[in-house]
């Protein structure tokens, strides 16, 4: 990040966030991330990916999948995944 100009702490920001195996807790940390106003969230996970994508329509979602995202939901489509 650092050769793209971006220096932690001075302009730009990572909030992490673990629901350690507990997806029950997902719409809590992301609600506190949303009231944060962050500019990207990252999942590792698909129940991550959904729990973000229920949280806001406005943040983008970075995701990882082991499977497809159209059939498991985090996008309605592979032409667009940018749109619900």
């Amino acid at each position: 990040m650092s050769e793209a100009g971006y220096v932690d702490g001075r302009n730009v920001a990572i909030e992490f966030r673990w629901a350690e195996g507990q997806y029950g807790r997902l719409p809590t940390l992301l609600a506190d991330l949303v009231q944060r106003q962050v500019s990207v969230f990252a999942a590792t996970t698909t129940p991550g990916a959904l729990a973000a994508k229920a949280a806001t329509s406005s943040i983008l979602i970075v995701f990882a999948t082991d499977g497809d995202p159209v059939q498991l939901g985090p996008i309605a489509s592979l032409s667009r995944p940018w749109t619900t």
